[in-house]
């Protein structure tokens, strides 16, 4: 059964007003099935591991990447759409979750790291074997 204490037939008379009677009836009968039991369930467990959440909500990743490099004239780099993606909806420069935010310094410290190995020149050696 889809829900304890329900009959069947009550739920099935309970639909939404947006959803047909032959939709939601087939929704019904798709959730009490042992498959979306276990769906769920795996669902559930998946959310119990989630570190940090993102905030763009219904925006896709494409779109956010869009608005990103007509404000600053440039694609976002990866590091850049993290921050992005996982800053407080009000756009602050306030991360979500703790998690986020000491994901994102890592990150940064290495990319910065990155960029001043990338940008030492290469000395040869004198020393010949």
């Amino acid at each position: 059964m889809v829900q304890e204490g329900r009959s069947i037939e009550e739920i099935y008379e309970n639909n939404p007003p947006s959803v047909h009677d032959d939709q939601w009836k087939w929704l019904v009968d798709r959730w009490g099935t042992p498959q979306a039991a276990a769906q769920s369930e795996k669902a559930k467990e998946s959310q119990t591991k989630v570190r940090y959440a993102h905030t763009a909500g219904r925006t896709g990743y494409a779109t956010l990447n869009a608005q990103f490099a007509e404000k600053e004239g440039c694609e976002p780099s990866r590091l850049e759409q993290f921050r992005f993606q996982y800053l407080h909806k009000d756009r602050s420069d306030n991360f979500r979750s703790d998690a986020a935010e000491q994901v994102y310094v890592r990150n940064k410290c290495d990319e910065a790291c990155k960029m001043v190995k990338d940008s030492m020149p290469i000395l040869e050696s004198s020393f010949t074997p």
